[in-house]
């Protein structure tokens, strides 16, 4: 059984163009950042501290889980 379905025109001159602007789904108008720009610059900074402090953690629990299965691997 095949599924036959007209094809949708994604242009920018096409039907459903014209369709996403009447319901007005073409413009970004519709949402609005919540926080100011001032703060959302804040939360933007770049910072390679978090990434560090995360990679160093993830090194010495992969050095002791390594060191501890070295001291059981007898018993």
């Amino acid at each position: 059984m095949a599924i036959v379905g007209s094809r949708r025109d994604y242009g920018l001159l096409g039907l459903d163009a014209k369709a996403a602007v009447e319901n007005g789904l073409a413009s970004a108008k519709w949402y609005s950042c919540p926080i100011g720009r001032k703060e959302l610059k804040e939360l933007m900074k770049r910072s390679d501290g978090p990434a560090i402090k995360d990679t160093l953690l993830w090194f010495a629990l992969l050095a002791a889980s390594g060191a501890a299965g070295y001291a059981l691997w007898g018993s």
